[in-house]
């Protein structure tokens, strides 16, 4: 029960875009398989679904504990727990989402547990010492590949039993993009401050922020386009470009130094991109069944 109240609050504080980036990889994955088996397992996409929301929520109080300062021992945003029942509410989410994936790995195979295994241990370093990722590019990079790349080659693998390239090449982009969203979250100037020394963001300057976004972001709808002319992905994949314009008003947003606005637009970026991509795979396997 005090799980789910956690997960409530989470929710209700302004978490939600967090489970949304983390779930619509889910469904891209489970929409890759459909389009190209025709079929669809809805109780393995429910507790694929389960398993990341309980896992992001792990990731999330771990961030808020470990941002919090020294130790833990500031404040973490949860003004009505004490730091360690954060922690602890961190580390409950992390084994239930763990047994999630035992189960699918049970069901499924070995790769499951393999991708999760990768997924947690990267998203607990994000923040956590000693490898503290936040702010070094890497981490960064890797937080994108997680809510990404790993969450839709882990929702199709379940669906279909296999590792393919196509789920890869698909959620690159998407990767790519909350890559870039966190690297502006990196280069807002609270965020500097409190990790200056440690962050590559505060060497650079929050003047880096619009070229830095630009790159993740123009490399993103680059692959999208080479996915497509190399027919890895479908014709339809291009309906996701029409995300472009909103990750171009990012650009000019961040080249204004309104770095807040500017993370909220570069993720409604990301998640219009994933959202395109779904619903381009869904119109795929509409028209073609399961080509």
């Amino acid at each position: 029960m005090k799980l789910l109240k956690n997960l409530w609050r989470l929710l209700s504080e302004g978490r939600a875009p967090y489970f949304v980036a983390m779930a619509l990889p889910i469904f891209l994955g489970a929409a890759i398989a459909w389009a190209r088996t025709g079929s669809f397992d809805v109780g393995m996409f429910a507790v694929a679904l389960l398993g990341g929301i309980f896992l992001q929520a792990g990731t999330t109080m771990a961030n808020d504990y470990f941002d919090s300062g020294p130790a833990g021992d500031g404040e973490t945003g949860w003004q009505l727990l004490p730091p360690q029942q954060v922690l602890q509410g961190a580390v409950a989410f992390f084994v239930v989402g763990s047994m999630i994936g035992l189960y699918l790995a049970a069901l499924t195979g070995p790769a499951v547990l393999l991708l999760g295994l990768i997924g947690l241990l990267s998203a607990y370093s994000y923040s956590a010492p000693p490898l503290r990722l936040s702010g070094t590019g890497l981490g960064e990079l890797l937080a994108g590949l997680n809510l990404g790349m790993l969450t839709t080659l882990g929702s199709y693998y379940v669906q279909v039993y296999r590792l393919d390239g196509e789920p890869v090449v698909a959620a690159l982009p998407v990767a790519l993009l909350i890559a870039g969203a966190l690297v502006l979250h990196g280069f807002q100037p609270v965020k500097m401050q409190a990790e200056i020394g440690h962050s590559v963001w505060a060497r650079l300057g929050v003047r880096a922020a619009p070229a830095v976004y630009g790159l993740a972001s123009a490399l993103a709808f680059i692959l999208l386009l080479a996915g497509v002319i190399r027919k890895i992905l479908p014709e339809e994949a291009l309906l996701a470009l029409l995300a472009l314009p909103a990750a171009g008003f990012t650009f000019l947003v961040a080249s204004r130094a309104r770095l807040h606005s500017a993370v909220r637009s570069a993720i409604v970026t990301h998640l219009s991109t994933a959202a395109f991509l779904v619903v381009a795979y869904l119109l795929h396997g509409t028209l073609h069944g399961g080509a």
